[in-house]
């Protein structure tokens, strides 16, 4: 019963649900108004809940709400009133500021853990998982700057239905499979796929070490509480 409440109380919990439902549910999405509608709800989610995850610095609580406001209303101007180049520029530009802040939110308040938590646990999760969403809507702005940049173009009356698109090329990125089957044609798209690869790796070299570090810490400091007890 304390293990579960502990799973709800953490500040990634939701936000790593939504992480995975969004991923999960994206690709079933046809181009509908029905399908929009549904991909707005868990885009909104993720905002809120990436918004509650991040510092209780008021400073950057404040910036995270106004570039959340800013992706929804960017978003919902493009659903709802028109879609054009330029709208869908600006959108994926302020989803990818909104998220990279997300991004180092979570990544800076991990490191800091000294701890292992249910809560570090699910913040590394979500990390990776942001780390991969992130290059996703890097990926969709490069390709509405230049539609060459990439061997598949989606064009953008059904970018919508097709984001799913972009999200795998970036999983499969970040873990370094490599299937071939959409490739970085242009320099701007090539740097970034392999900047995300080495991001990816990097990243579950460096948590790997210090999971493993905190644990081994947190067994001595239980082996030495026992025996000043005995």
């Amino acid at each position: 019963m304390d293990e579960e409440i502990l799973y709800f109380k953490s500040r990634y919990f939701y936000l790593l649900v939504s992480l995975i439902l969004f991923l999960l549910i994206n690709p079933f999405l046809t181009a509908s108004h029905l399908s929009n509608f549904i991909l707005l709800i868990f885009f909104t989610l993720i905002m809120i809940f990436s918004v509650r995850s991040v510092s209780h610095q008021i400073l950057l609580n404040i910036i995270t709400v106004g570039f959340a406001c800013l992706c929804f209303l960017s978003y919902g101007y493009i659903v709802w009133i028109g879609e054009s180049q330029v709208a869908y520029i600006i959108h994926f530009s302020l989803t990818v500021i909104f998220l990279t802040i997300i991004l180092l939110s979570v990544i800076v308040s991990v490191a800091k853990q000294r701890v292992i938590t249910v809560n570090t646990l699910f913040g590394a999760i979500c990390g990776y998982l942001l780390i991969g969403f992130t290059w996703s809507f890097i990926f969709l702005l490069i390709d509405s700057i230049d539609p060459t940049s990439f061997s598949i173009h989606i064009e953008h009356e059904s970018i919508r239905a097709h984001i799913d698109h972009f999200i795998y090329y970036s999983y499969v990125t970040l873990t370094t499979i490599g299937y071939g089957d959409i490739l970085a044609l242009k320099s701007v798209a090539r740097n970034f796929s392999w900047l995300e690869a080495a991001v990816g790796q990097i990243y579950l070299a460096v948590w790997i070490s210090q999971l493993v570090g905190l644990r081994i810490v947190g067994l001595q400091n239980k082996i030495a509480k026992k025996d000043g007890h005995l």
